[in-house]
């Protein structure tokens, strides 16, 4: 199990979980969801994984390396 983090916005509350986000509307589904979390982790997160809207989050199967920054001006 991941940590869990809550932080109250104006129209609900974002929940971290390890490296994950989730945004929720409704105080009630909000805790059902972390206690189902708790109590089954592994299946809650692939429940999520798989009906997730926005697919950006999926880790690429390559990690290219950063691009080295310039050296700053005056500087060798």
């Amino acid at each position: 199990m991941h940590k869990i983090t809550i932080e109250g916005v104006l129209n609900g509350w974002i929940v971290n979980v390890g490296c994950q986000t989730v945004v929720f509307d409704d105080e009630k589904v909000m805790l059902e969801e972390i206690g189902h979390y708790i109590k089954h982790p592994e299946e809650v997160e692939k429940k999520y994984m798989e009906n997730r809207k926005n697919h950006s989050n999926s880790a690429p199967d390559v990690v290219e390396p950063a691009m080295q920054a310039e050296p700053a001006l005056g500087r060798k």
